[in-house]
């Protein structure tokens, strides 16, 4: 199973698309074992219920069905860039900027802080406009590759 892979189970239709259940998987795969990372001990407390989904049914998989849902090529990473990356970004150049125009050498730091916060909040904006622009393509939206 690739990076945009998981798998889950189908709970219900909804018109051409299935509402899947997925599967939690966090960390490593050997969280568990006696000397393993226990990471899936910590996913477990910050995520109790089970997260529900609604994606593309291209395979006509029916309730209870075991699936494995994907998204397109690239689409996870041009979205953690959009997300993270690019508020990250911001806030430096944010940063970089503000201390460049502060007047007094004491005040650089204070300038720089507060270029870092506009950085943010237009890295935010952006970060949430590129999602309404470009989160209704079919290449980020998740779908069903196949039955398990």
């Amino acid at each position: 199973m690739s990076l945009g892979e998981a798998e889950g189970r189908v709970v219900r239709l909804e018109g051409e698309g299935a509402v899947i259940e997925a599967e939690a998987r966090a960390g490593c795969g050997r969280c568990d074992e006696a000397r393993g990372c226990a990471a899936g001990t910590l996913g477990k407390l910050f995520c109790r219920s089970p997260r529900q989904f609604r994606v593309r049914n291209n395979v006509g998989a029916r309730p209870g069905e075991r699936v494995v849902v994907a998204v397109g090529e690239g689409a996870l990473w041009r979205s953690a860039l959009a997300a993270y990356g690019l508020p990250l970004l911001l806030i430096l150049v944010g940063a970089a900027v503000g201390a460049g125009l502060a007047a007094e050498p004491g005040a650089r730091d204070l300038y720089a802080a507060i270029g870092a916060a506009f950085g943010l909040a237009f890295g935010v904006i952006a970060g949430r406009l590129a999602s309404a622009v470009f989160g209704h393509s079919p290449e980020f939206e998740p779908r069903i590759l196949r039955r398990c």
